[in-house]
């Protein structure tokens, strides 16, 4: 860890620092992500559970991390939340080798599947990206009966064929742009966004939308009503009128547009809300920092 980093750290565990962190990330403990999620219930909304940390290269550390999903898993069955757990790949054995990795994740799978808790898989850097759909695509056809969702960011080069993959398999989608470096700008990374939503929308596929781009959800949100329009244009029996509902949710990070997550709840749209909770909390932090600072004292 360099200067920086430990300034960092430093920094964002003394107050303001601390103030400004815990605006957008729960807390250190499990207990602080369960009395946010409990807050989000009250107010009508789903709550994504994060356990902080990636990039782990020591097993030991990697099982450790794996029994904490399932920790999660089961308290959040005893505590009756509203909530689904987020996974990061490469803090349960990814980077250390497929097989260990895999491991790792179809016990977090048993778990959610015996306890009826949704899992979603996130996906990190572009070289892990093929390892996180291949362990996703195993998943789901070991556990058929497991509320799944593999994210799919956007910004890389083989999203289009994975995500035509994972829909064929009748895995969920959560649709994003991406945090990580990417050879495509922001205008070209949009277009291909809203190509895939088309897609998903097109084919029922259910998918959450997780962006915090207002010119993006407004687009997502008319692309939704053209395909609801053109299904009531094709003069459907009342027998069949439930094929015109277009099924789909949108997910945002804790603490950055809650005017719009709160609006979008009070239309009745599926909204989930991202709860990351740990000590790791600075790669985190840090991928997201540009964009905290420039919009958490507007919105």
């Amino acid at each position: 860890m360099n200067f920086w980093d430990r300034c960092l750290i430093w920094l964002g565990n003394r107050w303001p620092g601390k103030k400004l962190v815990r605006r957008f990330i729960a807390g250190g403990t499990i207990k602080d992500a369960f009395l946010v999620a409990q807050k989000l219930n009250s107010q009508g909304f789903e709550a994504i559970i994060n356990f902080l940390g990636e990039e782990v290269k020591n097993r030991q550390k990697a099982r450790e991390n794996a029994r904490m999903y399932s920790c999660l898993i089961q308290q959040i069955k005893r505590r009756k939340l509203k909530a689904r757990v987020s996974i990061k790949p490469s803090q349960i054995g990814l980077r250390i080798n497929r097989s260990f990795y895999r491991q790792n994740l179809f016990g977090i799978g048993r778990d959610a599947l015996v306890y009826g808790i949704s899992l979603e898989i996130d996906m990190e850097t572009e070289e892990t990206v093929d390892a996180t759909v291949w362990g996703t695509v195993a998943l789901s056809k070991h556990y058929s009966g497991l509320d799944l969702r593999q994210a799919v960011a956007m910004n890389f080069k083989e999203s289009f064929a994975h995500l035509y993959n994972l829909a064929g398999i009748g895995a969920k989608i959560r649709l994003c742009k991406g945090a990580y470096p990417s050879v495509y700008g922001k205008k070209e990374i949009r277009e291909r966004f809203l190509s895939a939503a088309d897609y998903l929308l097109e084919h029922d596929a259910n998918p959450d939308f997780a962006t915090h781009d207002l010119n993006l959800l407004g687009k997502l949100l008319s692309l939704r009503e053209n395909i609801h329009d053109i299904r009531k244009s094709a003069h459907l029996t009342p027998f069949s009128m439930s094929a015109m509902t277009v099924p789909c949710g949108f997910q945002f990070l804790l603490g950055l547009r809650k005017k719009t997550w709160k609006e979008l709840r009070q239309q009745g749209e599926r909204t989930a809300i991202y709860v990351a909770f740990g000590s790791n909390w600075l790669p985190y932090a840090k991928r997201r920092w540009q964009y905290i600072v420039k919009k958490s004292f507007l919105f």
